[in-house]
């Protein structure tokens, strides 16, 4: 519990400094260099985040000072301590900004067949709100990570989202286009984002709307907050066979969501558990839980697609 109390003071520390330095608390981290060859590691093969920064990432030494849980663990005498400590705080503060993208791809390999296949790759980033946007630079992850992938498609939706782009108000459909690296502009590689202002079930009713490869609830809450609201884009996800992901800060949180989602038969790919591409940022749980407990951004997930037999 020492270890527990002394990461979480060390991180916030770390991160006031940050602040004072770059006007952020979050790590900066940029998406690795873009794989052209079906023989890149996909992330069902890789252990956790030491293996995804080495074999991955460009991060190749980070083994003489990270241990396995991602633990700080200096192995070799020529390390220097004070510098290796500072690059590992700001590497478990990336896995907060990381888990997103790398939950997101994760659940891809898990659920979507054939998506060594597919060349254009469409999410609906369900509940969308400042927490999504700001992350969307890092989603070119999943275009690094899927090179068979030529366009990657993002629809933002949600009661926060800009409501202008995605038939809001009639047919039409506005993609945004975002910057790529130059590798993938020079290969023809696109990213576009657009977004609708409302329910999912809403938005389903557009003409613009069309199936998703994959929807995706981070921390929707729905369980606890706004429960009625959520209610028909939840039976409209169930009821259209729609392929979704959701994340909870909590396990309890990932039972209450299950329940419900039980109550409408809904068939699970991937039944409630810890995430593998959790945020490794330590965050105290203060109402829920055990005594001293912590939480996790995207600690826990689940897959569900359609109903039950």
């Amino acid at each position: 519990m020492q270890r527990y109390y002394s990461l979480v003071g060390e991180l916030e520390i770390y991160k006031l400094s940050h602040f004072e330095a770059h006007n952020t608390t979050s790590a900066a981290v940029t998406p690795t260099k873009a794989k052209f060859s079906d023989s890149a590691p996909s992330l069902s093969s890789l252990d956790g985040w030491l293996e995804y920064y080495h074999r991955i990432s460009d991060k190749r030494n980070i083994s003489s000072y990270i241990a396995a849980d991602f633990s700080f663990d200096v192995t070799d005498d020529d390390v220097d301590e004070s510098a290796a400590r500072k690059r590992w705080r700001h590497l478990l503060l990336a896995t907060d900004s990381l888990t997103m993208p790398l939950t997101i791809l994760a659940a891809l390999e898990d659920a979507v067949p054939g998506l060594p296949s597919i060349a254009t790759l469409t999410l609906h980033i369900v509940g969308a709100a400042g927490k999504e946007f700001r992350r969307l630079k890092l989603f070119e992850e999943i275009l690094h990570l899927l090179p068979t992938v030529e366009h990657l498609r993002v629809v933002l939706v949600g009661p926060e989202s800009p409501g202008s782009s995605a038939g809001q108000t009639g047919d039409y459909e506005q993609d945004i286009e975002l910057d790529c690296c130059s590798t993938c502009t020079a290969n023809g590689r696109r990213r576009t984002v657009t977004s609708f202002q409302g329910g999912y079930h809403e938005y389903a009713a557009k003409p613009a709307y069309t199936k998703p490869d994959l929807a995706v609830l981070l921390h929707s809450g729905r369980s606890q907050a706004h429960v009625k609201e959520w209610e028909p884009s939840t039976r409209f996800l169930v009821d259209s066979g729609t392929r979704t992901l959701c994340t909870t800060y909590t396990e309890r949180e990932a039972r209450e969501e299950t329940a419900e989602l039980d109550e409408l038969d809904a068939r699970f790919m991937v039944r409630p558990e810890v995430n593998k591409w959790r945020g490794l940022a330590p965050l105290p749980e203060l109402l829920d839980g055990p005594e001293h407990g912590a939480y996790y951004n995207n600690y826990y997930r689940y897959i569900f697609q359609g109903k039950a037999l």
